[in-house]
């Protein structure tokens, strides 16, 4: 299975607002109380055990995560770059990791209901794409960024004034006495 450029694209932004809307809750202290309330309620429901509470140090580091993930999250609804959907799914794969590991710590049912997502949208952002999808011609948009040109009159501008020549051989060695 492999996906077009443009399929490719949709699924890094559809992924984004996913991630926006389950990652919302815990940008914020008073978010995040509610959000620990209603996963509390929930794990509960499922079989599971009370959350323990969270102290302020324990909030802080939940809301960092939640802060990066939605600025992360917006950066890839606004730009859906296939890179940044490869780079996703290395977060995602690595999420997923340590949320079994505290599965496996702890039994508690509601990480599924995170890890099966985060693997399924870690797996789909490292499927195939191919370069051009096959029933329109190509746009710019399709092929990657290849970073900015640089022309030689610009090269001799970083480089502090020195001339570039195509012919130009490297100095020669210095010379070693002989003892």
């Amino acid at each position: 299975m492999h996906f077009s450029t443009n399929t490719f694209r949709h699924i890094v932004r559809a992924s984004a607002v996913y991630d926006l809307a389950v990652t919302a809750p815990f940008a914020t202290p008073w978010t995040f109380a509610q959000a620990h309330a209603q996963l509390n309620a929930v794990n509960q429901a499922m079989g599971g055990a009370a959350l323990p509470a969270f102290a302020p140090f324990h909030v802080l580091f939940a809301c960092l995560l939640g802060s990066v993930v939605l600025v992360w999250s917006v950066l890839r609804v606004t730009d859906p770059q296939q890179r940044f959907g490869r780079y996703d799914g290395v977060a995602r794969v690595l999420f997923s990791s340590w949320m079994m590991w505290a599965l496996h710590a702890t039994g508690e049912p509601l990480l599924w209901l995170f890890i099966v997502p985060e693997l399924a949208w870690g797996v789909i952002q490292w499927m195939p794409v191919i370069a051009v999808d096959q029933h329109r011609p190509a746009r710019p948009e399709d092929t990657p960024d290849p970073g900015p040109e640089v022309k030689t009159s610009d090269a001799t501008g970083l480089l502090g004034g020195c001339q570039l020549s195509a012919h130009a051989s490297p100095p020669p060695p210095p010379a070693v006495p002989h003892s």
